[in-house]
């Protein structure tokens, strides 16, 4: 699994330079590694968990997700 969303310094750099639209159409495009992953993070996290949100707060922190509050 790679350490980040996106794969290298130049991928990270070019991702300032967009706006919103933009943003979202890069993160769509990654969307069915996102969906992999996520299946992947969800066997790895016990289904009796305390936290119902833990799952989902597990597959945004590998990949580093961040949403605006």
């Amino acid at each position: 699994m790679p350490l980040d969303v996106w794969q290298s310094e130049t991928d990270r750099a070019a991702l300032k330079r967009l706006d919103e639209a933009g943003f979202a159409g890069a993160f769509m495009r990654r969307w069915t590694t996102y969906r992999k992953d996520h299946a992947e993070t969800a066997r790895l996290i016990s289904a009796g968990a305390s936290n119902p949100n833990a799952e989902w707060d597990t597959f945004c922190q590998r990949w580093r997700i961040r949403f605006p509050t």
